[in-house]
C-alpha cells in the first residue's frame, strides 16, 4: 500500500477535488489553485487560502485550507463572551451577567479551516493534514497573522437545527444561511455580522437552549478539538456568531509542533 503523503494542491488535482468537495465547479476549483499557488508564493499574510492535500498515490483523501490572515476581504465577525457585574454594598447585591460583544477582533489572524475528508480517509488523516498545516506556520510565522485561529462547528446542523441561531440570530435575519464551506465561504455569512445588534447583549435573555449552546463545540469536532489543544491552541471567548461554537486560538509564537 502507498504511503501517505500531504502536499500543496495541483493542477493535476482539479478533478478529485471536485469530486471529494461534491458541491463545486471548475471555474471555483481553478480559482482556488491559483489563490492557493499564490498564497503560498506570497512573503506576507495574503487573505488567499493555502490549500493542503492528502493522497495515497493518487487517491485524494483530504484537503484542509489555512488563511494567512482572515477578514481582510470578507469581514470577519465574531462574538466576545465576557460578562458585566451589578453589585452594590448597600443593597446587599453582588450579580454576574454573561454578555455578547459583536466585533471583529479576530481580522488579520491567521485560520485554520476544517478539514475536509474523504468517507475512506484513514484515521490519521486529520492528524496529517493539520501537521502539515501547523509546520507551514512554524516555519514561516513573519507570513502569518500573531494569532493562529480555528472555528469549530457548533450545537446544531444547519441555522434551522442550531439552538443559538434559533435564539439569536433569526430574530435579526429571518432567512435561510447557506451551509458553511471551507474552501468557498458564503458571502452571506459575512454579510450577516452587519444585520446582528452592534451593542452589548446579555446571554442570559437568550432561550436555555441558546445559552446552551454557547461555546460547545459539535461532537464530529472531538478528534480535532483534541489535536488542537495538543497544539497549543485553547476557547479564549470568541464564538462563531451563527452556532455559538467556540474559536480556538494560540499566539502564533507560542505553538507547538503536532507530533504523530
Amino acid at each position: 500500500m502507498s504511503a501517505l503523503l500531504v502536499r500543496p494542491i495541483a493542477p493535476q488535482d482539479a478533478a478529485a477535488f471536485m469530486a471529494l468537495h461534491g458541491g463545486c465547479n471548475e471555474h471555483q476549483v481553478q480559482a482556488l489553485l491559483a489563490g492557493s499557488k499564490r498564497a503560498f508564493a506570497c512573503a506576507t499574510p495574503t487573505a488567499e487560502m493555502r490549500v493542503f492535500v492528502l493522497l495515497r498515490g493518487d487517491q485524494l483523501l483530504g484537503a484542509a485550507g489555512l488563511i494567512a490572515s482572515t477578514g481582510l476581504e470578507l469581514l470577519r465577525y465574531s462574538f466576545r463572551s465576557g460578562q458585566v457585574v451589578h453589585a452594590s454594598a448597600e443593597m446587599g447585591m453582588f450579580k454576574r451577567a454573561g454578555t455578547l460583544v459583536l466585533g471583529n477582533d479576530l481580522t488579520g489572524a491567521a485560520e485554520l479551516r476544517l478539514p475536509l475528508l474523504a468517507a475512506d480517509a484513514p484515521p490519521e488523516a486529520m492528524a496529517l493534514l493539520l501537521q502539515a498545516q501547523l509546520n507551514e506556520v512554524l516555519a514561516q510565522p513573519q507570513r502569518f497573522g500573531a494569532t493562529l485561529i480555528c472555528e469549530l462547528a457548533g450545537q446544531g446542523d444547519g441555522d434551522l437545527a442550531s439552538p443559538f441561531w434559533q435564539g439569536l440570530g433569526r430574530h435579526f435575519y429571518s432567512g435561510r444561511l447557506p451551509p458553511d464551506d471551507a474552501f468557498f465561504p458564503p458571502t452571506l455569512r459575512s454579510h450577516i455580522g452587519r444585520l446582528l445588534p452592534k451593542h452589548p447583549l446579555y446571554s442570559s435573555f437568550l432561550p436555555e437552549t441558546a445559552q446552551a449552546a454557547l461555546g460547545r463545540a459539535s461532537a464530529s469536532c472531538t478528534t480535532l478539538a483534541s489535536l488542537l489543544h495538543r497544539a497549543g491552541l485553547r476557547a479564549r471567548g470568541q464564538l462563531s456568531i451563527v452556532d455559538g461554537g467556540p474559536v480556538l486560538e494560540a499566539a502564533v509564537d507560542e505553538l507547538q509542533p503536532l507530533v504523530i
